[in-house]
């Protein structure tokens, strides 16, 4: 029965040996992924203050190239608030809404794209005749004034050739 003691021993030892080598590659393991978890952590702590410190600035900036352009400033706060918007995640109310406006919108939105088109053919019809109108109106003017600038140039010519003669 000697036989039977000794491979009960061995196979203690090796079961020993197992657990030694599984418990060292858990503990290289675990170190390999705080190392990983303590980089990932830098990475995004840097980038955060990247962030921190653009949005920090970007009032600053926006302010001194639109000072004094309202139209500027209002396009930059859209874009913003695009930006803003397509970052944060929807809310699962605002999904159901959306939902729901999609669904009772169906029916309404070809009319409203219709009568969208015909105001926009009507105002760009209006806009070229009053163009046109503007434009005949500062031809007629410009000839106006040209003309009085030719009549009161012959005049000082005939002012100087009098005085010269």
């Amino acid at each position: 029965m000697g036989s039977a003691e000794q491979t009960t021993a061995l196979t203690g030892r090796q079961l020993d040996d197992v657990a030694a080598t599984t418990r060292e590659r858990a503990d290289q393991t675990a170190d390999a992924m705080r190392e990983r978890a303590g980089h990932a952590a830098d990475t995004i702590e840097r980038a955060t203050g990247q962030a921190v410190e653009t949005v920090r600035s970007t009032p600053g900036q926006v302010s001194q190239r639109t000072q004094g352009n309202p139209l500027a400033a209002g396009v930059v706060a859209f874009g913003a608030g695009l930006l803003l918007a397509s970052v944060l995640p929807t809310t699962e109310r605002e999904e159901m809404a959306g939902q729901q406006l999609r669904e009772r919108g169906e029916g309404i939105v070809e009319p409203v794209k219709e009568a969208v088109q015909e105001s926009g053919q009507r105002v760009a019809e209006e806009a070229k005749g009053q163009a046109r109108e503007a434009g005949e109106e500062l031809k007629g003017t410009a000839k106006q004034a040209a003309n009085a600038t030719s009549q009161k140039v012959r005049e000082e010519k005939g002012h100087v050739s009098d005085q010269g003669g």
